[in-house]
């Protein structure tokens, strides 16, 4: 059942850190907050997705479909709110697919400008520290 649900969630909101679906999980159980037996639940379940799931992608912590994998998705999170909007919890190959759409509309810009606009693309009000160094990792790195 946690691996169908686990399917689904990925489909809908991919990709998504392991943890944020952890916590959506917990949320639909009616639980406040994810403990070590959800988590390592989740985890045994993540597993048998992947196993099951032709199109379920696994990439480092994030889950995503094989579809989001070739074309992933650049959402505007300004309306969102909580883990969702922590830096460690944004996709690489989002921020990365989002870099790409600034520089094929804006053309090659200084470092400082790509934070900038890549921040505003995913509906960001600032850049702190962690969200830079993020958005800096994952825009400007060519392994990502």
């Amino acid at each position: 059942m946690l691996a169908d649900l686990i399917c689904r969630i990925v489909a809908i909101e991919g990709p998504i850190h392991v943890d944020e679906v952890a916590r959506q999980i917990s949320t639909a159980f009616g639980k406040n907050h994810t403990g070590s037996r959800i988590s390592d639940a989740v985890n045994r379940a993540v597993g048998v997705a992947l196993g099951r799931d032709q199109e379920l992608r696994k990439v480092r912590s994030f889950l995503l479909t094989r579809l989001q994998t070739e074309t992933p998705p650049v959402r505007d999170r300004s309306g969102a709110s909580g883990s969702i909007m922590m830096a460690t919890y944004l996709p690489p190959m989002e921020i990365k697919a989002a870099a790409r759409r600034v520089i094929d509309e804006s053309g090659e810009m200084l470092t400082e400008g790509l934070v900038r606009a890549v921040r505003r693309l995913l509906g960001f009000q600032r850049v702190g520290p962690d969200l830079q160094v993020t958005i800096l990792r994952a825009a400007l790195d060519p392994a990502e």
